[in-house]
Formats: C-alpha cells, sequence, structure tokens
C-alpha cells in the first residue's frame, strides 16, 4: 500500500473533523510513522475515531499504524524428568468414644458425645435414665454416620460382679445389632461405649 507523504494534507483533513483542536503526523523516510489528535472539550470520541479512520484510510496509512505484528511465542522449554514422590497415606485410626458429658439445662438435660478425634455429637432429652440412654445413643450413632439408628432396647446387669451395659440397636437398615460394655466410668459412658461396640465403630 502506498503511504502519502504529505504531512500537511494528512494534518490539515484530521483537524478539518468536527471534534479535533489539534493533530500531530509523525513521518520518516518510510512514511507515516504516526499520528496524535487532540479533541476538543465536548468532542464525540467514537464520531471523531471512525472520521479519523476514513481519513487515515484514504491517506493509505491504516495499515501502517496500529498494526504491530504481535511478538512470536516464547519458546517451549522442556523440564526435566523428577521423580514424583510416593504419595503419603494416612495412617487409618479408628475413633473411639473419648467422653461423655451431660449437662442440665432450663429445657432438659444435653447430652454430648466426644470421639477421639475430637468430633463431637448433641442430643437433648428429658430427665430420666431411659430418656439419658436413648439420648446417648442417638448422639453416638450419629457420630459414628449411622444418623437413623434407634434404641430399641437397653439393660444394666451384673455378672461376675461386674456391672454391664448392654444395648439392642435397629442399625437404620432394618436389622438389628446388640453391643456391651463395662459400667466403669459411669451409665452414660457405658451406653455411648455398648452403642459404638453394636455399630462397629
Amino acid at each position: 500500500m502506498l503511504v502519502d507523504n504529505n504531512m500537511a494534507d494528512l494534518t490539515e483533513e484530521l483537524t478539518a473533523i468536527a471534534g479535533v483542536e489539534g493533530a500531530d503526523v509523525s513521518v520518516s523516510d518510510a512514511g507515516v510513522t504516526g499520528v496524535k489528535v487532540r479533541l476538543e472539550t465536548d468532542a464525540d470520541a467514537d464520531g471523531v475515531g471512525r472520521a479519523v479512520q476514513e481519513v487515515m484510510i484514504r491517506h493509505g496509512v491504516r495499515a501502517r499504524l496500529g498494526t504491530t505484528p504481535p511478538p512470536p511465542p516464547a519458546p517451549l522449554v522442556a523440564l526435566p524428568d523428577f521423580p514424583l514422590p510416593d504419595p503419603v497415606v494416612a495412617p487409618v485410626v479408628e475413633a473411639t468414644i473419648a467422653g461423655v458429658a451431660v449437662t442440665e439445662t432450663a429445657k432438659g438435660l444435653e447430652v454430648s458425645v466426644t470421639a477421639s478425634d475430637g468430633r463431637i455429637a448433641s442430643q437433648r432429652c428429658r430427665g430420666g435414665e431411659e430418656p439419658l440412654a436413648e439420648a446417648v445413643a442417638i448422639a453416638t450413632a450419629e457420630l459414628f454416620g449411622h444418623r437413623s439408628a434407634v434404641l430399641i432396647e437397653y439393660r444394666r446387669e451384673h455378672i461376675a460382679e461386674t456391672e454391664v451395659v448392654t444395648v439392642v440397636m435397629d442399625a437404620g437398615t432394618g436389622g438389628r445389632v446388640a453391643g456391651a460394655a463395662v459400667m466403669g466410668a459411669g451409665f452414660a459412658f457405658a451406653v455411648a461405649r455398648a452403642v459404638a461396640a453394636a455399630l462397629g465403630a
């Protein structure tokens, strides 16, 4: 494309555009190398831009300005092969019952069962041994992922001079499971351990 080297003509046409306050055209031996247009304060920038493009096209300058080819892409660098470390598998630790807390509140009892891994499940109940056993069973079952398991029956028995708590649970799948624990620390803790044993926790 031929480049119009007549800087005066190009400048004159650019400054004649409505909204253009002034225009500076730079040239070299190769032709027009740059165009700078100053707009009036209330000029329509989009309209002026379109008019400037038309003038540039007429002077054969459009292809020379603002069309610098993009730089070539950076070369790909091959990374050395590093052996990947063997995956670290955390040992599976079976959680057990760490503790049972029974708190008296204005609304009744609140049972909190804590697993050895720090997880806690809570359940509210009214006073009395049977509601307490049911609340401990529900919280323990929830702690070990058996949200639909319920206590069917529990018994406190003395066997060989040892007090034992035995529970029968509906595991939530229609089947019944049973577990037992020695009552050493207290009734609620023994019920939680018996439920955990019944559910295979």
